[in-house]
């Protein structure tokens, strides 16, 4: 494949089979994930049922203080639902439901096993470094949030990945994990 640097197509080229091009049901070529190794961007529900019964902790970044917003409905969710340790990450809040709130995710007090993202697209690949830095296991972006580049950033770096899927819902659809 030839492309220019930094695109997501030289990103397939340097990662080889961690993409490779399909047709999808409108002709159209598009990338299928599959994972090599320790790299993975995960698509299958046995995946995703592994990653979320081995996750213990979960970093909310771009989490909102207004209940109205996805953010706040999901990470009050699970912290009412799941056994999880719950960290919220916004730098313009120290407090959000009577619960500390992070400026960063370098000031959470220990690596979350996954960082789940509610922030705009261009923010992606700088959420996908830091999380990389925060030495998390994996990295969710929710409902339509998509950014190839950054996830085949952090599945090189050992990360698993998820994209355009709500944690809250594939908590509730694939695992048992639940608390009463």
């Amino acid at each position: 494949i030839s492309a220019p640097p930094g695109t997501f197509a030289s990103s397939v080229a340097v990662f080889g089979t961690l993409f490779k091009e399909t047709k999808s049901p409108t002709g159209v070529n598009a990338p299928v994930q599959r994972h090599t190794g320790t790299m993975a961007i995960l698509t299958s529900d046995p995946e995703i049922r592994r990653l979320l019964g081995r996750t213990r902790s979960v970093a909310v970044v771009g989490m909102s203080p207004r209940p109205a917003r996805h953010s706040h409905d999901v990470a009050q969710w699970v912290g009412a639902n799941t056994d999880w340790k719950v960290w919220f990450v916004n730098p313009n809040a120290s407090e959000i439901l009577g619960r500390p709130c992070y400026p960063s995710l370098a000031a959470v007090p220990e690596p979350p096993d996954m960082v789940n993202v509610f922030r705009n697209r261009h923010e992606l690949a700088q959420v996908a470094v830091d999380t990389i830095s925060a030495r998390a296991q994996s990295l969710w972006f929710q409902l339509d949030l998509v950014d190839h580049d950054a996830a085949v950033r952090a599945s090189a770096a050992g990360l698993d990945v998820v994209q355009d899927m709500c944690l809250k819902v594939e908590l509730e659809r694939l695992t048992d994990r639940l608390s009463a």
